[in-house]
């Protein structure tokens, strides 16, 4: 008999197929128990009961979970449970509300794959609200082990008299036995820890608990909540809306542009363009881990590590969060690595407890993965990231400040070192017989604490002064490719002179020639940086200082389309290293460029600078917003910084490196010369220093 040449035949999937999804899908015991409890949320449970009866005979240990939610019927149970990734829960391509107006958190049926990740044997039983019998279920997962195909398993089931769920009770039960893996205390801490994140600590509008219980270790028992965050020392309550608005609700009436600290995400034609994610709420609670700060907050060993379970910042969808933001080890918002570059100022994960609460409905475009586990890297996910980021930048102002004014001692001269300070207190209070005074241990908290911030300057500044010498070296190397690169171009654009050559080669050659001219120039420019000849003070004129400094940056003027105004009208001199005047008229041009891009739509970006001569110095002003009232006092501090990636050493070098000269700095309260920034720079001796050592004409 000849074989056919054509015809059709269905998928027919293999039982092992529902393994493999489990495997896939489910990562561990903690997710596992995780989709069971949102299965219990979707069903409109109020209530969960979580019991691990674990013991050293395999034969009599189980996991069980029960809910007193609608329960189902058996078409429910016959149609929708036993067929994944059906309809149930949408109605014309939209998932529909619950009787509670809760929105479903399961979507593609796999939730229930997760008894297989704890046990080869299941029993479920159910009992629909308004039925007159429950249902039970048998399913024996190991039978998908087999080679048959899927439609060969048989599951077994039942209606009966209701023996679980008895008088006017509902809900479901699943009950997991012949355990797949051994349980400790460290997988059941890890469990109740999930569980303790599961549901938002500020979500109580659908009335949703989950309780634990363990015989084998009791002290992991009762009803799953989390404590520590009445204890943070630091913290951030408010709502975002979808402008970008941050609404603080922990401090009084404060309000500010989120935008407005990332304007490399939401500056676009020199406006701020609208967030493409939906509104959300935001709680950040963040503690100091030195041993002073853990004291002050009252956090004890155990709370520490708890502490160091449960930080992080976990994204709470309609109540439930979404896994694995948060999850130890997983730095989704990169802090870490802000804090590398800023160890003084930004926190780590493992300082932090954030909660974001988002809605399906508002937000649609941060849709979850297919694994179940994450967000889809839509442009709303990054806008929402950024957002929040912005967010903790403005809690750590808070703590910067708080910080500071806690290791200083108040005195009539502000450069005292704290910790002599301190000491010479103590001597005094004890030399009089006074009982009040700094304790040894003040003075010990505040030469640890001042030790760990020079430290952190030290490496900081020690990473800077690598990245110079490194700089040093390229930049030589560059100087050399460029004037190799110009010979090699003059003699190309000689060639394309002609006849035969189109003249849109040599517009090109010579616009190249153009911008090899401008990066020597920008060479030059920059040499008396590490310049060895450069490091002896020598007379300067501010002009040209400033002219030269303004063609170093003039392809990220143009970028951001702003204009340099220069009102110099005679020459100005000062006696300084040529290294030094230059680094402050960087620093200053380079804290400007950054904020024009953050310019009000109706101000046109303009960097205007004016030299003065009684007293001889400087005004420099920007168009951009300006600086924020509350931070004016911390701007010349070190590490502190309103930029999403700054170091906060610009404006801090440039007041100290004239302070070395006895020069000085301050933010104008009231704009000069333009509606932003303006910064004025005395470059003439103060009160105090010697005419000789320092003179400036």
């Amino acid at each position: 008999m000849a074989a056919p040449t054509e015809g059709s035949a269905p998928f027919r999937p293999r039982a092992r197929l529902i393994r493999l999804l489990g495997d896939e899908l489910i990562s561990d015991e903690v997710m596992a128990l995780v989709e069971l409890a949102k299965n219990a949320f979707d069903a409109d449970a109020r209530k969960v009961l979580i019991t691990l009866h674990l013991s050293d005979n395999p034969a009599t240990a189980y996991i069980e979970i029960c809910d007193d939610g609608v329960g189902m019927d058996l078409d429910t149970l016959l149609h929708a449970w036993l067929e994944p990734a059906t309809e149930h829960k949408r109605q014309g391509g939209r998932k529909r509300r619950t009787a509670l107006g809760r929105y479903p958190l399961g979507e593609k049926g796999v939730g229930r794959f997760a008894a297989d990740k704890l046990g080869t044997e299941m029993e479920l039983v159910t009992r629909g609200c308004g039925e007159s019998q429950e249902i039970r279920l048998a399913i024996r997962w190991d039978q998908f082990d087999t080679g048959k195909y899927l439609d060969e398993i048989v599951n077994t089931w039942e209606v009966r008299v209701p023996q679980v769920f008895p008088g006017c009770t509902h809900g479901t039960r699943i009950r997991l036995a012949q355990l797949r893996t051994p349980w400790d205390v460290a997988r059941v801490t890890r469990v109740r820890d999930g569980l303790a994140r599961l549901v938002s600590p500020f979500s109580t509008a659908h009335d949703f608990h989950v309780h634990l219980i363990c015989e084998a270790y009791k002290d992991q028992s009762g009803l799953i909540s989390n404590d520590i965050l009445k204890h943070a020392p630091y913290s951030l309550i408010g709502r975002v809306d979808e402008t970008g608005q941050l609404s603080i609700e922990n401090h009084t009436c404060e309000t500010m542009d989120l935008r407005q600290t990332a304007p490399e995400q939401f500056v676009k034609d020199r406006q701020l363009r609208r967030p493409w994610c939906g509104p959300f709420r935001i709680m950040l609670f963040v503690w100091d881990l030195d041993n002073t700060g853990l004291r002050r907050a009252a956090v004890d060993r155990k709370l520490r590590d708890t502490l160091k379970r449960l930080s992080g910042v976990s994204i709470y969808r309609d109540g439930f969060r979404v896994w694995p933001y948060g999850a130890p080890g997983d730095d989704w918002l990169e802090l870490n690595q802000r804090r590398v570059n800023n160890p003084t100022m930004r926190v780590s994960t493992n300082q932090i407890v954030g909660i974001v609460e988002i809605d399906q409905e508002q937000n649609p475009d941060l849709r979850d993965r297919t694994s179940r586990e994450g967000l889809i890297d839509t442009p709303a996910f990054h806008d929402l990231k950024a957002l929040i980021l912005g967010a903790l930048t403005w809690l750590e102002e808070q703590r910067f400040t708080t910080r500071k004014d806690d290791i200083e001692l108040k005195t009539d001269n502000g450069k005292t070192d704290t910790v002599l300070q301190a000491i010479q207190q103590f001597r005094n209070h004890a030399s009089q017989g006074a009982t009040r005074g700094p304790s040894l241990d003040r003075i010990a908290a505040l030469y640890d604490q001042q030790r760990k911030i020079q430290s952190a300057r030290e490496e900081r500044l020690m990473q800077l002064a690598s990245t110079g010498l490194i700089t040093e070296q390229i930049v030589t190397e560059i100087a050399r490719t460029v004037s190799a690169t110009d010979t090699a171009l003059r003699v190309a654009r000689n060639v394309a002179r002609q006849p035969a050559v189109p003249p849109q080669i040599l517009e090109s050659l010579e616009h190249i020639e153009s911008q090899l001219y401008l990066l020597g120039e920008q060479l030059d420019a920059m040499q008396p940086l590490y310049a060895a000849r450069a490091q002896n003070q020598e007379r300067l004129d501010v002009r040209t200082m400033i002219q030269h400094t303004a063609m170093v940056f003039a392809f990220s003027l143009q970028q951001v389309g702003a204009r340099l105004t220069f009102k110099a009208p005679r020459p100005l001199t000062v006696r300084m290293v040529r290294a030094h005047l230059l680094q402050i008229i960087v620093g200053l041009f380079d804290n400007a460029i950054y904020w024009l891009k953050l310019a009000p739509a109706d101000r046109r970006p303009e960097i205007r600078v004016q030299l003065s001569y009684n007293p001889p110095g400087f005004i420099f002003a920007d168009s951009g917003p300006g600086v924020r009232p509350e931070v004016r006092d911390r701007i010349f501090q070190p590490f502190f910084t309103g930029k999403k990636d700054g170091h906060g050493l610009g404006l801090y070098l440039v007041k100290t490196i004239l302070e070395r000269y006895r020069f000085s700095i301050e933010l104008v309260e009231e704009p000069i010369l333009l509606a932003g920034a303006n910064f004025r720079v005395i470059l003439g001796k103060l009160p105090g220093r010697d005419e000789q050592a320092m003179r400036t004409e």
